[in-house]
């Protein structure tokens, strides 16, 4: 004898499952779809990169050394290396600012990058690679007065070059080209910059982030001490605290800061990934999140198709610095002067091929 009620069951069930298929397909196909349309322009922008114009060191057969060659092609120490225009290169900011982005009240008020980041995607060997600037760079930074008219270009620590414009997609296209012309003209597909307010949001998205802490930190009104050596899984303003903050009046201060954001880069990387493998939605929830403090000329589908992709690379271990030398410069403020050559040959294994 049949059970009624075991049969009403059954077709609730049964409706249950094919709604659930049908969700679950619907949100499928609007992913791929956004997806689709993220891939279409990121190849768009591919397609529209030009050639670094590398500088390499001069010798007495320079000349010579450099004929024949084709496009994008460059002879050092007798090998000849070419550039790899498959390479896509984003920019990331983190800005001094602990409220969300908001228009600049003037055009030399929007707000210094405390941490400048390259993250570069290389579809030929499947990989990904982090170039971090330290924000005391002497390059040449374009500069204006508060009313946004341009005065001149003038070498300055590179992080100022945000604040000359409007906090948002302005500073960020001049911070761009700012970065670019330090590196060459290097192509640029892309920047992303979120105030360091958004920081703890980040870290928390993805559970938190475990480092060694590197140097003693001290800030025990706001019940932050941080001992060298000492394992730590940081969670909501220790993170803040360990990559944003640090000691002004001691000289050097920002190359240990920046050190400490070369470490939670990489580990926050690493286990971004994990995370997104089981929630590939992850980087879109993320960005909602902290949209209010971030800014971007990426759309959701050019993230997707971004995150995606970076799911089936291999994250470089090593997270690469111009080498250089921090000295006192003009009202004693720090500056760090590139070593030329060294910025050549790390360039060279970049962004270019043998």
């Amino acid at each position: 004898m049949h059970n009624p009620i075991s049969k009403k069951k059954k077709r609730i069930l049964l409706f249950l499952l094919i709604f659930l298929f049908l969700g679950i397909s619907a949100v499928l196909l609007t992913f791929l779809s956004i997806r689709s349309k993220g891939d279409a322009a990121l190849a768009r922008i591919q397609e529209m990169q030009t050639i670094p114009d590398l500088q390499l060191p001069e010798t007495e057969d320079f000349s010579d050394a450099q004929e024949g060659l084709q496009e994008g092609q460059v002879r050092y120490h007798g090998d000849v290396y070419t550039y790899n225009k498959d390479i896509l290169t984003f920019l990331v900011l983190g800005i001094d600012k602990d409220e969300p982005v908001a228009l600049a009240k003037d055009g030399i008020s929007g707000g210094q990058s405390d941490g400048i980041f390259l993250v570069s995607l290389n579809p030929h060997t499947k990989t990904i690679k982090l170039l971090a600037l330290n924000r005391n760079t002497m390059a040449l930074v374009d500069t204006y007065d508060k009313d946004g008219n341009f005065l001149k270009t003038r070498p300055m620590q590179i992080t100022v070059q945000h604040g000359f414009g409007d906090g948002m997609d302005i500073s960020c296209r001049r911070s761009t080209m700012a970065v670019s012309r330090l590196l060459y003209q290097l192509p640029i597909a892309a920047y992303f910059s979120v105030n360091r307010g958004a920081i703890s949001a980040v870290n928390d998205a993805v559970g938190g982030v475990t480092v060694e802490v590197l140097n003693d930190i001290y800030y025990p009104e706001n019940g932050m001490v941080f001992q060298k050596g000492e394992m730590r899984h940081l969670r909501g303003r220790e993170a803040f605290f360990y990559t944003a903050t640090r000691n002004i009046h001691n000289f050097g201060s920002a190359d240990l800061r920046l050190q400490r954001q070369r470490q939670y880069l990489s580990a926050f990387v690493s286990r971004f990934k994990q995370k997104a493998k089981i929630n590939p939605f992850l980087p879109i929830r993320l960005y909602d999140r902290i949209s209010d403090y971030s800014v971007t000329d990426l759309g959701k589908s050019e993230l997707v198709s971004l995150f995606s992709t970076a799911l089936g690379y291999t994250l470089d271990p090593k997270i690469y610095t111009p080498e250089g030398e921090t000295v006192k410069g003009v009202h004693d403020l720090e500056e760090f002067h590139v070593d030329q050559e060294a910025l050549c040959r790390l360039m060279l294994e970049l962004f270019y091929e043998k």
